[in-house]
């Protein structure tokens, strides 16, 4: 990347887990004492699908000491969180240095997050649509409402949208947001093969600027409805508050989360008035 030749690589991004472990010199954040020597490094890189990262460290007389506070970042792999979170203490086991540290709940929230079933389905029509839809996922976040992503096409991959849209109620989820661009069927096959409210989100990918889409998403036929929201950003945006919205009606902590942003939009907005009296 510095020398300017970042585009004549091809990044390559693998689909498992990934956790990484910080180790710190003792004391840090606050004061602590540098040039204690790092032993088990080699070992710890030996570890299968692990890499140690040097953060703070440098060479002293032929070894490496710690230099920093943030001394390093074991990084590991496992088809699982759980499985790249077990890999990765297993190679910081294998190093030590004085008076070193690390946290031992590393990946704790993230086991106990996909312990509680997902109560929204985000389904993309196409990988392409993740910069859009994950508007939505961070209203989700906002909420504290437990979601999956995936991405199914309704014309590449009909078998696995229909999956999908049967299996959703049984799987304990409450709301499928769709979303996808072009012909724009997803939302609509989804919306056919389940009783559960359906949110389309039209995605402006195509030379027609999204209205392909919204057309396909809003004109279902009587009988097989789908909320259809605004196209892009916004309507994914307005997909994860109306998923909230939804199931705020039977959550009282979901509903006293909705009116607190509800409020927060409303001072923000008060605030910018008030700058100009």
């Amino acid at each position: 990347c510095c020398n300017g030749t970042l585009h004549n690589h091809t990044i390559k991004i693998d689909p498992r887990a990934a956790m990484c472990v910080v180790i710190a010199a003792g004391g840090y954040p606050g004061s602590y004492e540098k040039g204690h020597e790092i032993t088990g490094l080699d070992q710890a890189n030996r570890v299968k699908d692990t890499v140690v990262f040097h953060a703070g460290t440098a060479m002293d007389n032929g070894k490496v000491v710690a230099s920093g506070g943030r001394v390093l970042g074991v990084t590991s792999l496992g088809d699982t969180v759980a499985d790249a979170i077990n890999t990765a203490y297993e190679a910081c086991a294998k190093i030590d240095f004085k008076d070193c540290f690390k946290r031992k709940d590393i990946g704790a929230k993230a086991l106990k997050r996909m312990a509680i079933p997902p109560q929204v389905g985000v389904i993309m029509g196409s990988d392409s649509d993740f910069s859009v839809m994950k508007s939505a996922l961070v209203m989700l976040k906002t909420f504290d409402i437990p979601y999956y992503v995936t991405v199914a096409s309704a014309h590449r991959t009909p078998e696995k949208a229909i999956q999908l849209a049967v299996q959703a109620r049984e799987q304990g989820v409450k709301v499928l947001i769709c979303g996808a661009g072009h012909a724009a069927h997803l939302a609509g096959v989804i919306a056919a093969h389940t009783t559960l409210p359906v949110l389309g989100v039209p995605i402006d990918s195509s030379a027609l600027q999204g209205m392909d889409a919204l057309l396909a998403t809003v004109q279902m036929p009587p009988g097989i409805p789908v909320s259809t929201m605004a196209i892009g950003k916004s309507g994914a945006q307005n997909a994860g508050i109306t998923a909230a919205q939804i199931i705020g009606v039977s959550d009282p902590v979901v509903a006293e989360k909705l009116a607190a942003f509800k409020k927060e939009m409303a001072d923000k907005v008060a605030r910018k008035a008030a700058s100009f009296a």
